[in-house]
């Protein structure tokens, strides 16, 4: 079974608009230098593993973010496309990729940003995933 990291990364790279917009500049925790705009950064952010009186029920609630990056915010290929690209490839998704089967994806939130020094805007955007994972032995 993979991870859960790996489905998402699929499911959006996948997804016809995001990679109209991004192709596969999709990294996880941290983008490379100089890396073409726009890009995705995304990382778990927080994560609850449900236990039964047996042990592990292999069920696991993580919220994972989005960051989108770009030279813009709301042109054709800015960070707020990106966003809404992203939301509509993962809100309300229940399927099994890569063997992981996700029981569905709600949006949390979402944050306007930009940042002073590199000069991009951004557009982070919060998500909880309910799905399965490896029960420990």
């Amino acid at each position: 079974m993979s991870l859960i990291e790996e489905a998402l990364w699929k499911r959006l790279t996948d997804h016809s608009g995001t990679t109209a917009l991004i192709s596969k500049r999709l990294y996880p925790v941290l983008a490379p230098q100089k890396v073409t705009r726009p890009f995705v950064v995304y990382r778990r952010v927080s994560g609850l593993r449900l236990q039964s009186h047996q042990g592990a029920s292999g069920l696991s609630f993580d919220r994972f973010q989005f960051s989108a990056w770009d030279d813009d915010y709301v042109q054709t290929t800015g960070a707020r496309m990106v966003s809404e690209q992203i939301r509509l490839a993962l809100e309300g998704y229940a399927g099994t990729i890569l063997g992981v089967r996700i029981d569905g994806i709600l949006m949390v939130t979402e944050l306007d940003t930009h940042d002073e020094e590199t000069e991009l805007y951004g557009v982070i955007s919060d998500f909880e995933v309910a799905h399965n994972e490896a029960e420990p032995s």
